[in-house]
């Protein structure tokens, strides 16, 4: 039986790779999982009690109170941490030191030394070769069932919104194209449309997404299980998901039906996220279609091009796990 204990911070999209990287290891042993959520205090910024660490100028317990409200005795044994997101970074370190116990990590470490950790999972090729990385998919926490022919002939479609971010800006009159071709998509296809918002989706779109409930049907983020999300996902003809959610294309390439992603037309074209989408494109899981030219002809010509991923990554991330912690 492997115990394992799982850091949440309040980013649904890290607690779903963490669950992801669960249901992997579920695939090699049994397992035993707590989930810890942790709460900052604030004290310093993160640079600098990551800076600490790194020069091992305090102890991990000094660390750990200047870090989290949590108490450190308070948090179960285990023999395998695991966590994603930069607020949780140093909690699986001190961790795994103190309770000499293996660690998972999805995201980017920072400053912070590979070799404190057991694995780390990143979705940028330019991590390949470094230590103790695994490059992958952001891992998805998603139960495939065998497909179906309804499934396969399923004619919903399913739309994952997300908002503003750092490397994406959308102005209203997008969001307004987007609300029209949705209307019309319901109604000129035999499609239903499924709309899915997130905590990034602006109360504006999700008011006038409100009025259009004859032709679409709205999931609310606040009143929305992610099984719910997932579900319809797998069940989905064809799913449409704004570009500035990489963890949400991931998981709409890992439910392996077509993805199509919308992006604005102000967006950071050489962040690493983008890098990585072209990396998806390539491998023709993914098309890209600007909101502005957002049609059916646009539409039609990138679902002729999508190749829907026929594996599942789950198998693949588990098979890189056991080999990189022995398992």
């Amino acid at each position: 039986m492997l115990n394992i204990t799982i850091l949440q911070d309040d980013k649904p999209g890290h607690f779903n790779q963490s669950e992801g990287i669960l249901l992997a290891l579920s695939r090699l042993q049994d397992v035993t999982v707590e989930r810890v959520e942790l709460h900052k205090k604030h004290l310093l910024p993160q640079k600098s009690l990551r800076f600490l660490l790194k020069r091992r100028l305090l102890s991990f317990p000094i660390l750990w109170a200047l870090a989290y409200k949590n108490k450190l005795k308070d948090i179960p044994n285990s023999k395998l941490i695991i966590s994603a997101g930069g607020d949780t970074l140093l909690g699986n370190v001190i961790l795994a030191k103190t309770m000499n116990a293996k660690n998972i990590f999805a995201g980017s470490v920072r400053s912070i030394s590979p070799s404190l950790f057991s694995a780390i999972l990143t979705p940028y090729s330019a991590n390949k070769g470094k230590q103790n990385h695994i490059i992958c998919l952001k891992p998805a926490p998603l139960i495939l069932p065998p497909m179906s022919e309804k499934t396969a002939k399923n004619k919903k479609v399913v739309v994952l919104l997300g908002g503003p971010s750092g490397d994406y800006s959308y102005d209203m009159a997008e969001w307004d194209t987007l609300i029209s071709f949705l209307e019309n998509y319901s109604k000129h296809q035999t499609y239903t449309v499924d709309v899915f918002t997130s905590r990034r989706t602006p109360d504006a779109l999700i008011a006038k997404l409100d009025t259009l409930t004859h032709s679409i049907q709205l999931h609310k983020h606040t009143s929305t299980k992610v099984d719910i999300v997932f579900k319809n996902c797998i069940e989905a003809h064809h799913i449409f998901v704004t570009e500035d959610s990489t963890s949400m294309i991931t998981e709409a390439i890992a439910a392996q039906r077509p993805v199509i992603a919308l992006k604005p037309s102000n967006y950071n074209k050489n962040s690493n996220d983008n890098r990585y989408l072209q990396e998806l494109i390539g491998h023709n899981w993914l098309r890209t279609i600007t909101i502005a030219t957002l049609n059916k002809e646009t539409i039609d010509s990138a679902l002729k091009e999508i190749q829907p991923m026929k594996e599942n990554h789950l198998d693949f991330l588990a098979a890189a796990l056991q080999e990189k912690l022995g398992l």
